[in-house]
């Protein structure tokens, strides 16, 4: 857990770590519940309790396009450029009867691939409705992982000045909007179990994979003539 930051007046730390489905992001906790956690700290052996920093005056942040360009082909080519650890999810290998499954980890943009393999398990298995609606917080892991590298591919177009590239822009636009259809399909689904329900996610995802490997390609070609 890194903390970056405070706010008095919210009562909040600002963090940074893997908080959900092994993706780094940022997340406000409260004073209150960092105080509750501290005490584990030290009553467990394991724990080295907390350990500050000073930043020096001669650390500077940067960004890497080189490493960003190779993160977008590790994507692409699904772990095969060696940095895969930062395009890894963690799926489900199937539909969960009691709560617990084999899970393996997924590689760049074969997440996909495991999704629908359980999509397709759910429409053609005779497992109990029970089991299938166990399955519907695993199926949010799809619309996290598509809205999350959305928001990093339009980071990447506004840093580096690629708004000029109005395809560009439009087709990420759209894919905001069909991760938001395939969200609002899983809602659907976790609140009635409609197998209709299912079979659309499992189209809308076909598309939406092919449309995310055109737009990393797009992206990794405005890309191109960058350095470090």
């Amino acid at each position: 857990l890194f903390i970056y930051g405070y706010d008095d007046d919210k009562q909040v730390f600002h963090c940074a770590d893997c908080f959900e489905n092994l993706k780094y992001g940022v997340k406000e906790v409260s004073y209150k519940c960092f105080e509750m956690a501290s005490r584990k700290f030290y009553s467990n052996d394991l724990m080295n309790g907390i350990v500050c920093f000073k930043l020096k005056d001669y650390v500077s942040s940067g960004f890497s396009i080189d490493f960003v360009k190779k993160q977008l082909s590790d994507y692409l080519d699904s772990g095969a450029n060696q940095i895969d650890y930062y395009n890894k999810i963690k799926m489900p290998t199937g539909v969960r009867i009691i709560g617990d499954t084999e899970w393996r980890d997924a590689f760049g943009i074969k997440a996909y691939d495991q999704i629908k393999l359980i999509l397709e398990d759910i429409l053609f298995s005779k497992y109990p409705w029970n089991a299938k609606i166990i399955l519907a917080p695993d199926l949010r892991l799809v619309v996290d992982h598509s809205l999350l590298n959305l928001r990093r591919y339009s980071f990447i177009v506004e840093k580096y000045g690629l708004t000029e590239n109005e395809k560009l822009v439009k087709d990420m636009e759209n894919q905001f909007a069909k991760a938001r259809i395939i969200e609002n399909l899983l809602l659907k689904y976790s609140l009635s179990p409609d197998l209709d329900y299912v079979s659309k996610m499992l189209s809308k995802i076909n598309k939406f994979v092919e449309d995310e490997k055109e737009i990393t390609a797009q992206l990794l070609k405005e890309l191109e003539g960058l350095h470090d």
